[in-house]
């Protein structure tokens, strides 16, 4: 995200004015607003990102397995492959 301009598209929208009440809750949001109000270096922005990508899979592994029926897909694959496993299961 960091190498692929996050930091400037954040950076734009803020200046826009384009964050409601719930956008500002946008997953990283907060990491990147830290970075460019220099509250932290990028290093830490891309730590605290890393950390809190993982929690939040994890929770979301937590509330998928109590789902019935759901069938996972390994979305790491290329995208072709992905959508045909996605058909085969409907």
């Amino acid at each position: 995200m960091f190498d692929r301009g996050v930091v400037e598209e954040v950076r734009a929208a803020r200046r826009a004015g384009l964050f409601s009440a719930t956008a500002e809750r946008i997953h990283g949001l907060q990491d990147v607003t830290d970075l460019l109000e220099s509250r932290i270096d990028r290093a830490e922005a891309e730590r605290r990102l890393a950390v809190r990508t993982r929690r939040y899979a994890k929770r979301q592994r937590t509330w998928m397995r109590r789902l019935p029926g759901l069938r996972l897909v390994d979305g790491d694959r290329d995208a072709g492959v992905v959508a045909a496993a996605i058909e085969t299961e409907l």
